[in-house]
């Protein structure tokens, strides 16, 4: 009995600290940018889903959204997309982190909004 519950221990165990990078995907420039013309920006966000119930499904707009308002006055190049997923026991964490290059019009007058 001892021996039973010790390997359903290190079973659960096992399985709450599981992670996973499912996709990592990176788009080009519109246009060449200078080196040191743009500022990096970055948002992340999570989604709980819980027994396979997902609440919040629009967590990837809102995270477009939050990238394009750190970046008000220029464009965004050099996206990357990186989702990821963290296990844990009858649950898991999606997470969505997006990186940027933003690249304000006024300091580099070859950027198109």
């Amino acid at each position: 009995m001892k021996a039973q519950l010790v390997l359903m221990s290190c079973i659960l165990g096992g399985l709450s600290c599981s992670y996973s990078i499912h996709q990592v995907h990176c788009s080009g420039m519109d246009y060449p940018v200078p080196s040191g013309t743009g500022r990096p920006v970055e948002v992340v966000v999570e989604e709980r889903v819980i027994l396979g119930f997902a609440f919040d499904t629009e967590y990837v707009e809102r995270a477009y959204i939050q990238l394009q308002e750190e970046c008000p006055r220029g464009s965004l190049q050099a996206i990357t997309t990186r989702y990821s997923t963290a296990l844990s026991f009858l649950s898991w964490v999606e997470t969505l982190r997006l990186e940027a290059l933003c690249v304000e019009t006024s300091s580099y007058p070859g950027a198109r909004p």
